[in-house]
């Protein structure tokens, strides 16, 4: 929404109608499928975690995106032991995809349910560590050589201590 404040009024209401839809489906789920948003590596094992409010029967199915939604796979949902998770779902599975090897975009979806994955991508990661490693360089304490500034240099300040209460002390490491 930040980037969008630089565009014109109408997308900001196409976004805001967007988000809108997406929360009212989202609202009326009982189940959300959880997936590494990096990716699979072709040969590594896959899978998928199931939360849900109600007990799932049946299966999944794979469909790849590249051949127009094609069913690729179909799977058991082997339930996980709940623990302690927190939340306000009490019944988990996990979905193995471990059989798509071929690079390419897929989605899972639940039989017995509509719910529909986020895109599962099969191939290389994509090169996030460049993004992360950028993101650290910028967030750097003390004098940061990437913006030529000085940050938290005033962030530190003591309360019972041998030193005055407020005493500023230099927080970079």
């Amino acid at each position: 929404m930040v980037i969008l404040t630089f565009i014109g009024r109408g997308v900001k209401v196409v976004w805001a109608v967007a988000v809108a839809a997406a929360c009212s489906s989202a609202l009326g789920q009982t189940a959300f499928i959880r997936i590494n948003q990096a990716g699979y590596l072709p040969d590594d094992r896959k899978s998928a975690v199931v939360i849900s409010q109600i007990e799932l029967h049946g299966g999944f199915s794979v469909m790849d995106e590249s051949r127009g939604g094609r069913l690729v796979l179909k799977g058991k949902l082997i339930g996980i032991p709940s623990g302690n998770w927190g939340g306000k779902f009490g019944f988990y599975y996990s979905a193995d995809v471990s059989r798509l090897r071929t690079t390419g975009s897929y989605r899972l979806r639940l039989d017995n349910d509509k719910t529909i994955s986020s895109q599962l991508k099969i191939g290389p990661y994509p090169r996030y560590h460049e993004d992360l490693l950028f993101f650290m360089r910028q967030q750097r304490c003390g004098y940061n050589p990437l913006l030529g500034a000085f940050c938290h240099q005033k962030d530190g300040k003591t309360e019972y201590g041998p030193m005055p209460d407020g005493t500023i002390i230099d927080a970079a490491g």
